[in-house]
């Protein structure tokens, strides 16, 4: 356990948690919204929104073939107005990761690189409370992004294992982070 401006890191070895949810009767690696109505997830490199009950699905980031851009660990912002996800490109020669965030209202604008590109591995993206910053796992590191000025700031180093398979929720009272195996 580690404290950031109170903000509890909990590191939960062997966990049940997990970033699955059930859309429209199939199950999709991604987030639900607040009142479960609707939900954005992965599938095929590519990240999707759609109703509960499996109507309205609509791409709203898509896998670039020509550029090799896959994206990933897609979150719900706390106002349900915008979605943050991972970008992976793979080049011929190295890989980059960046922080992509995308405006689920009115028309819909490019994504905005948050942070990166980075040749590090990027996972789990986790909104701060008050939907100003991001938290994010870099290669052993909870990091954390200020969204308005993009500075960064590690909060607390994890360790040396991989960190692929782990995802980060908030605990029910919104003052903990838990980071847990994933399955």
């Amino acid at each position: 356990m580690t404290s950031f401006r109170g903000i509890v890191v909990w590191t939960v070895i062997a966990s049940a948690l997990t970033s699955s949810l059930m859309l429209g009767g199939c199950k999709a690696t991604g987030a639900a919204s607040r009142d479960r109505r609707w939900g954005v997830y992965k599938y095929r490199d590519s990240i999707w929104r759609i109703r509960a009950d499996g109507s309205g699905k609509e791409l709203l980031l898509e896998k670039k073939e020509l550029t090799h851009e896959v994206f990933r660990s897609p979150a719900i912002s706390p106002d349900e107005a915008k979605v943050a996800c991972v970008c992976w490109k793979q080049g011929p020669d190295r890989q980059s990761y960046c922080l992509q965030v995308v405006s689920l209202e009115g028309s819909r604008t490019p994504a905005e690189v948050v942070y990166g590109p980075v040749g590090n591995r990027l996972f789990s993206v986790l909104w701060a409370r008050d939907g100003r910053s991001l938290f994010f796992l870099e290669e052993g590191l909870v990091r954390r992004v200020d969204l308005l000025d993009k500075s960064v700031e590690t909060i607390v180093e994890v360790s040396k294992v991989s960190l692929d398979r782990y995802v980060m929720h908030w605990d029910s009272k919104m003052t903990s982070i838990l980071l847990a195996k994933d399955g």
